[in-house]
């Protein structure tokens, strides 16, 4: 979905002093791939699936991109599971959230095949189904349940805040027009004079509600994200070749690992 900030109160953050270059490649290669015996390229891809953007990057460059249903760079859209590993990255370091734990997601009475979290009346359908989640599990099944979880033990605060150090809310610095994103501060709800429930904790656990990002956005914290228990900081990360490596905190490193 693109545009929920049309629908509802939202929040428009201002752009980053230091904005985050994504500079375009000198061109575009040819990608092709190969399903049933037939080859295909990206267009043909993008006519056949149900997808809204498609982005590739490579070596700090953008080399492609797609987009459907008249989308734009200025197009902001909810980032949906997408957010879960914001959730996870602040679960690990808070040390709330331990991979080996297991968390138990209870049947949806209304559709016993998939599961379902409740916040007091407020039910969160769940697309995986009931049962027993450790953290590689629920990643890979992308559990609303667990995350939901994990979201309320760890806090607003701290999602908001590693959601901000992976840049959402800063535009990209390239001449695209692409929007700024919405974060649910608590300086922007004091000033709607609008209270935090639970249930829009829920919400922003499984990246809805009042977040919104650009496809841009999600392409730069995806790929800022630890490889190996190495972490760079995304705001240098196109920005010098040069820039040290961060150790994250040893059980966040061992997390990181063991789930990969």
């Amino acid at each position: 979905f693109s545009a929920m900030d049309s629908l509802g109160p939202h929040c428009v953050l201002e752009p980053s002093a230091t904005p985050l270059p994504l500079p375009r490649a000198a061109s575009e290669p040819a990608f092709r791939y190969s399903y049933e015996g037939r080859s295909y390229t990206l267009d043909d891809y993008m006519q056949r699936q149900r997808a809204t953007v498609l982005l590739v990057l490579k070596d700090g460059e953008i080399v492609s991109e797609r987009s459907n249903y008249d989308r734009t760079p200025a197009h902001r859209h909810l980032s949906n599971s997408m957010a879960k590993t914001v959730v996870a990255l602040a679960g690990l370091e808070a040390g709330t959230l331990k991979p080996q734990d297991i968390f138990r997601v209870l049947p949806n009475p209304r559709d016993p095949s998939r599961g379902a979290y409740f916040i007091a009346q407020q039910a969160f359908r769940d697309t995986a189904p009931p049962g027993d989640y450790d953290f590689k599990k629920a990643f890979k099944r992308s559990s609303n349940s667990y995350f939901i979880e994990h979201g309320l033990l760890v806090g607003r605060d701290a999602i908001l805040r590693h959601a901000a150090a992976l840049h959402f809310g800063d535009r990209s610095g390239i001449p695209l027009g692409d929007s700024r994103g919405i974060l649910p501060t608590r300086e922007w709800l004091a000033q709607k004079r609008l209270p935090w429930r639970d249930g829009d904790m829920g919400n922003l656990s499984i990246g809805q509600g009042y977040v919104t990002t650009t496809p841009l956005q999600m392409a730069v914290a995806m790929a800022a994200l630890p490889v190996m228990g190495v972490t760079r900081r995304p705001a240098r990360l196109r920005l010098a070749a040069t820039t040290p490596p961060i150790a994250p905190q040893p059980r966040t490193a061992m997390c990181i690992r063991r789930s990969s």
